[in-house]
């Protein structure tokens, strides 16, 4: 059975977005490179928008002049953060590289770095500068992006995971009688995917049981 997770803080984030148009913002792009707050902000409100997804990956990513214009045009500003990792520059510890998912071939070449969520010290990481920028800056509330593991359509995606050591730690934890996590590159294993189809299955419920427990931590943990 999954826990299941206090949705309060979500719904709130719907029904307030739902009043109006929302669009998401990057710094990171070129586009708005070299232009002042006050330029962004008139250029949102003449084409109609009532609420902004702010992308950060870290408070030091947050333009406090941008949050301003906005709010003095009448647009409410939302912290947009991605559950499942970043686009750089990010704010990010020492040592950050051993939270990075692993695939079965090598990371997704859009630039997009993906981080494992049963890591435990990318929880802790994830949780503290969520509140960091929530404390430290004005927005109306959090939109947590993409709380998903990749990839679709399945395991027949180079990019499917996260196979990492945590995770193989985690599902052992989940399910001791089993061997270890499925095999998704030897047709010939008696452990392959397609083959051994009840520990696939137990695998299924497993990411699922990881993304819920990953919000759950974020919006309930300590």
């Amino acid at each position: 059975m999954y826990k299941p997770v206090s949705v309060l803080c979500l719904l709130l984030i719907v029904t307030a977005a739902s009043a109006g148009r929302s669009i998401t913002v990057s710094l990171g792009f070129p586009y708005y490179k070299d232009r002042s707050p006050q330029s962004i902000a008139e250029e949102i409100s003449v084409n109609g928008f009532d609420d902004v997804r702010l992308i950060s990956a870290g408070s030091s990513q947050i333009d406090d002049g941008l949050l301003k214009a906005f709010h003095s045009l009448g647009i409410r500003v939302w912290c947009a953060t991605f559950c499942n990792g970043f686009y750089p520059p990010a704010d990010l510890p020492k040592g950050w590289q051993s939270w990075q998912m692993k695939m079965r071939h090598p990371a997704q070449p859009d630039g997009f770095i993906a981080l494992c969520p049963n890591n435990p010290k990318y929880r802790a990481w994830k949780k503290t500068a969520v509140v960091t920028a929530l404390k430290q800056h004005r927005f109306d509330g959090i939109d947590l992006m993409e709380p998903f593991l990749p990839a679709y359509a399945g395991p027949t995606n180079e990019h499917y995971g996260c196979l990492c050591d945590c995770c193989a730690a985690a599902f052992k934890a989940m399910y001791p009688e089993a061997a270890g996590i499925p095999d998704f590159e030897n047709p010939e294993s008696p452990h392959y995917w397609k083959t051994d189809k009840g520990l696939y299955r137990k695998w299924v419920d497993f990411r699922v049981s990881t993304v819920v427990g990953f919000l759950d931590e974020l919006i309930n943990g300590k």
